[in-house]
């Protein structure tokens, strides 16, 4: 097992590691073609429309995951469900961004096009991760591979032809709509063509599967935006350009702890249906795995972010490296959070993640938008850095209580 789990995990962290280079050229790009004002509010929008591909995803991937790698094989009818409830959310998400956006004062030309290029994105991510949940990761490698260097391609070009708001957003729809299209012929190739359910049962019956993660989703994602959304809101775009830069690097980084789960995830579902004492013995040796990586790569930024950050964004954006020092160290929790929600997904607790981050969002939301008009962008990054312990620390707490309930289960079924 774990000898599949390492080379699983080292192929898929080569390949995330090509695509977050692609994404990071393609931001620095960005950055260094549209103006400092143009790069803070491009930050904003994405920031808002990024939450209608959470909801238009409805929290289906796990469950979807989760029954493709226990299926043995009879996956034809919840992909269908998957895809349909999929499309449905979609649907309904984009009127109501559309109508945020336009309270928000931003162009509702802007919002309609990055909104619709979310919800197709995690239309075509989910058909793309499918592929995990029957274990072909050399087929996931080369889809990854190949959507990065769509979107890329595209995007760059749109940027340089027109270094503008509209100009990216439109690079972005082009790019979602050529790879949703590559991933459907490859996804109904091996799935062969799913029977998509329009019956009300089953639409509402997926939903609900799904609701509990599309809540810590939406959780989730807020959380992750509130700093920008009220950066932009309290301070000015040269302000939110800064934070933003700093950001971009620290969401690079969390493709690591993903790319690892890619190769758990499938693994640890059938060894905790059927041996649940030696699966707790493989999570705490990988939890101690993740937070060893989580500690190293926060070292390695916190000692390069004076240099690292001017050379890829450009000197102007020299004084992101402090925000960057300070965000460094949120990776040590997020690594170890990441990692243990993702076991409670596979144990049926997902609430316990939803609560964990509900609580969060309601935590950060009011310690930013006290601080933040006070001291700027760097209280943000703070703020940051403590809700990610508190995020870390809850969860691993629910990992030990979970673990005692079950033991004492077993104990008094066995009479012991």
């Amino acid at each position: 097992m774990w000898k599949k789990i390492l080379s699983t995990s080292a192929l898929m962290l080569a390949v995330r590691i090509v695509a977050k280079l692609a994404t990071i050229v393609t931001i620095v790009m960005i950055a260094r073609l549209a103006t400092k004002e143009v790069f803070g509010t491009y930050a904003a929008v994405l920031a808002l429309t990024a939450i209608g591909g959470v909801v238009a995803d409805f929290g289906l991937i796990i469950p979807l995951l989760r029954s493709i790698s226990s299926a043995e094989g009879n996956y034809v009818r919840p992909l269908g469900e998957n895809l349909s409830a999929r499309f449905f959310w979609s649907v309904v998400i984009v009127p109501i961004l559309l109508l945020v956006g336009i309270l928000m004062g931003v162009s509702w030309i802007l919002v309609l096009v990055f909104s619709v290029s979310a919800v197709v994105e995690t239309n075509y991510t989910a058909m793309i991760r499918s592929f995990e949940g029957v274990l072909e990761f050399k087929k996931v490698t080369w889809f990854v591979i190949r959507e990065r260097a769509v979107f890329s391609m595209i995007v760059i070009s749109a940027t340089l032809l027109n270094p503008t708001l509209l100009g990216i957003a439109l690079g972005y729809l082009v790019a979602a709509i050529i790879n949703v299209m590559l991933s459907l012929r490859s996804f109904t190739t091996y799935f062969r063509t799913p029977k998509i359910s329009w019956e009300y049962e089953a639409l509402k019956r997926t939903s609900l599967i799904g609701f509990p993660f599309v809540l810590s989703s939406v959780f989730s994602a807020l959380y992750y935006r509130t700093d920008v959304l009220l950066l932009g809101f309290f301070c000015v775009s040269s302000d939110v350009a800064t934070y933003n830069a700093a950001m971009r690097i620290i969401d690079a980084q969390y493709f690591i702890p993903m790319a690892i789960m890619t190769s758990v995830f499938p693994t640890l579902v059938p060894i905790y249906e059927r041996q649940k004492s030696i699966f707790f013995q493989h999570v705490w040796k990988l939890l101690l795995l993740f937070l060893a990586a989580g500690v190293g790569l926060s070292l390695f930024l916190w000692y390069t972010a004076s240099w690292l950050l001017p050379l890829l964004f450009s000197a102007k954006y020299a004084s992101s490296s402090e925000v960057l020092q300070i965000l460094a160290f949120s990776l040590v929790f997020y690594f170890v959070y990441y990692f243990v929600s993702n076991v409670l997904f596979v144990m049926g607790k997902e609430k316990v993640f939803t609560l964990v981050m509900a609580i969060s969002l309601v935590g950060a939301f009011l310690m930013n938008a006290i601080l933040i008009p006070r001291y700027g962008f760097h209280v943000a990054a703070q703020v940051r850095c403590g809700s990610e312990a508190f995020i870390a620390l809850g969860l691993v707490a629910a990992l030990a209580f979970s673990r005692n309930q079950i033991i004492r289960a077993r104990a008094v079924e066995h009479g012991t």
